[in-house]
């Protein structure tokens, strides 16, 4: 007597087999491909330009690392003359690097810092107040890397 799926269980069952180990690898294959599709997708949209960066360790380097503190408080972007030094510099950055805090109204002589000993291939400036002696005048700060 013949049942409704046919004689051969064995062979039907070794099919599905073959079946499952096919679709399996497919998938995997394909589950892969979309991830890395994906990832590369979204790192080339999520890629940080160079003007950023500049513009990033400026930022550091006046809200960090040349910070004016009074009572406590940082006031950003407002560089202390005290603090514009080598050692510091050097204390805040990992790469080579040189500093130069330049007066607008002439009111005052320039400041250098520098680190490493690399030549400088491109600079980048940003406005910012100088605190010397009490008073703030504004200025540049220019940064060689």
């Amino acid at each position: 007597m013949r049942n409704k799926r046919g004689d051969a269980d064995t062979y039907v069952a070794t099919s599905k087999w073959l079946y499952y180990i096919l679709a399996v690898a497919i998938v995997s294959f394909s589950i892969i491909f979309f991830v890395g599709k994906g990832s590369s997708f979204l790192d080339s949209k999520a890629s940080v330009s160079p003007t950023l960066e500049e513009d990033l360790l400026v930022s550091r380097l006046v809200n960090v690392c040349f910070s004016y503190e009074k009572d406590g408080r940082i006031y950003q972007n407002i560089i202390d003359a005290t603090k514009v030094s080598d050692g510091n510099l050097a204390g805040c950055v990992d790469t080579s690097l040189t500093v130069v805090i330049t007066s607008l109204d002439n009111s005052f002589e320039p400041y250098f810092a520098k680190v490493g000993t690399g030549i400088a291939k491109e600079s980048f400036v940003r406005y910012t107040l100088l605190e010397l002696d009490g008073k703030r005048y504004p200025a540049t700060i220019e940064v060689f890397s």
